[in-house]
């Protein structure tokens, strides 16, 4: 596993769920990640405070190849991303999108019923270019 940094901060919230929050070097890096081939891997995020109603900074995120829907959920101090790698490379496309849009654009990534890429039991995120 490697442990290189991604240059973005996710806070975490029991009631809301994450926010990741990034300069488009840091979304497009978080985006290749998401895309990566290797079967887990991990890699460390920015620190920052716990502000603006959130209760934790998630220090690392996880990003694991299975054969199921993506789901996105904290275990203890990481974001954990399953999915299948086709699905995976959506929800990188997603972010690139935000990327490349101007500083405050941002993405929800929520589950509904019938949602193409995401499982029931993902936590919400909303993802900020800044």
């Amino acid at each position: 596993m490697s442990n290189d940094e991604i240059r973005i901060v996710c806070r975490y919230s029991t009631s809301s769920g994450f926010s990741i929050e990034g300069m488009e070097q840091g979304l497009l890096s978080l985006a290749a990640f998401l895309r990566n081939p290797a079967a887990a891997d991990r890699r460390t995020l920015m620190r920052a405070d716990a502000s603006d109603g959130y209760d934790d900074v998630i220090p690392s995120m996880v990003v694991i190849h299975d054969a199921d829907f993506v789901r996105i959920v904290r275990s203890g101090e990481a974001i954990i991303v399953t999915g299948r790698l086709d699905l995976l490379a959506i929800l990188a496309e997603n972010v690139e999108s935000i990327a490349s849009s101007a500083p405050g654009e941002h993405l929800h990534i929520d589950y509904h019923p019938d949602h193409y890429y995401l499982r029931e039991d993902t936590e919400p995120v909303v993802v900020t270019k800044i």
